[in-house]
C-alpha cells in the first residue's frame, strides 16, 4: 500500500493493519527458517511496509499535537576570543 493511502486511513485502522503485518512477518521468518520458503526478498517487503505504517502513524500523532510555545533562544556573548588572546593571558 502507498504512503498516501496509509495517511488517510484512521488511527485504529493503521494499528490493525500494522498488527496483521508483523503477524505476517513472523510467520515468514518461521516459513524461512524451517525451509517452506526461499524467497528471502519478502521480509525486506514486509519491513518496508511495516516502516510506511509506523511513519504514517507518526505523522498523524505529531500533526494532531499542538505545538507548545517556542523556547527563548539563547543570546551567545558577541565578544570573541582569539587564539592568540587565550595564549598570552595564560
Amino acid at each position: 500500500m502507498k504512503s498516501k493511502e496509509l495517511i488517510k486511513q484512521t488511527k485504529s485502522q493503521l494499528q490493525n493493519r500494522l498488527a496483521d503485518k508483523k503477524n505476517e512477518l513472523a510467520s515468514v521468518l518461521y516459513d524461512i527458517k524451517i525451509g517452506q520458503e526461499t524467497n528471502f526478498s519478502v521480509t525486506r517487503k514486509i519491513r518496508k511496509e511495516i516502516a510506511r505504517i509506523m511513519t504514517s502513524l507518526n505523522m498523524n500523532t505529531f500533526s494532531k499535537e499542538e505545538v507548545s510555545e517556542p523556547k527563548e533562544t539563547i543570546k551567545k556573548d558577541s565578544k570573541k576570543v582569539s587564539k592568540s588572546d587565550k595564549i598570552t593571558k595564560s
